[in-house]
């Protein structure tokens, strides 16, 4: 195995995609190689918490399909649904935060949790290089096809 130099970007990116193909098993090079947008199947089970904060924003979907499937329901539920009854429930009006299927759909995602794995190859094979986190970051975005800058202020969120 042959080191590529570490300011040649073009044999350092095609290096990195070779040992991380090593590394990853297939479940997560799916994720990796997934076309950006295209949503895992992944079902999720939306817990009484989640129903009530979704009805707060306005969606009263799973709540209602929980009353209908006949599960007990807690006091904030209860509460909830006898205060949309009777026409005194307000919407809060805030931004809905994502979804774990939403968060894994984005870009940014992926490619950041490739900087991580990226940055210890790095720290590995070029320990007495600087800078190293700016180079997995350049990587894991080119692999990606996204900006730096994008990558950049999806991690510092």
């Amino acid at each position: 195995m042959t080191l590529p130099k570490y300011n040649d970007e073009e044999a350092l990116l095609q290096w990195v995609g070779e040992r991380l193909a090593e590394q990853y098993d297939e479940d997560e090079m799916e994720h990796y190689l997934r076309p950006w947008g295209e949503a895992p199947a992944v079902r999720t089970v939306m817990t009484e918490a989640a129903a009530i904060r979704a009805a707060e924003d306005g969606n009263f979907n799973p709540l209602a399909c929980m009353v209908e499937e006949g599960d007990d329901l807690g006091p904030g539920a209860r509460a909830v649904i006898a205060s949309k009854m009777r026409g005194t429930f307000k919407v809060k009006r805030r931004r809905p935060k994502r979804t774990a299927e939403q968060t894994e759909r984005h870009p940014c995602y992926w490619a950041s949790k490739e900087a991580d794995d990226i940055v210890e190859l790095l720290d590995r094979f070029y320990p007495k290089h600087k800078k190293r986190m700016d180079t997995a970051v350049t990587i894991a975005a080119r692999r990606a096809g996204i900006k730096r800058k994008a990558l950049e202020s999806y991690r510092k969120s």
